[in-house]
């Protein structure tokens, strides 16, 4: 599996995480999954990849902060926001290129729209 088919997920929610890192691997996807920002930025094989799965709030460093910091170090993968808040960061996700924000919990055949435009597997 090379990168154009991977994924990171970033969610502090263990059944979340587990979820979407399950239905994505069944769909072929190499998925890595990490359960808050620093373990992702820990992690050096998390930024080999096509789409970033990310929760808008987590404890610590947030989704979007997250992302500004990646985005910083010019990482350009495509980005996908999950949340279970209805919060306006409209400017923020225009400014990250945040590819599409989706309200939890996430319908799978959303999801799998929306990653496979990421990855260009669609």
């Amino acid at each position: 599996m090379t990168a154009m088919h991977a994924i990171s997920i970033v969610d502090d929610d263990d059944a979340v995480r587990d979820s979407m890192h399950l239905l994505l691997e069944a769909c072929g996807y190499a998925v890595r999954d990490y359960n808050s920002a620093a373990a992702l930025l820990d992690d050096p094989k998390a930024r080999d990849c096509c789409c970033l799965i990310l929760d808008l709030h987590m404890p610590g460093m947030d989704g979007l902060t997250l992302l500004e910091r990646l985005r910083d170090d010019g990482f350009d993968a495509a980005a996908l926001l999950v949340t279970g808040r209805s919060d306006n960061n409209d400017e923020r996700l225009t400014r990250t290129g945040v590819l599409v924000r989706l309200e939890k919990p996430v319908v799978e055949e959303v999801l799998l729209r929306w990653v496979e435009q990421a990855c260009g597997t669609a």
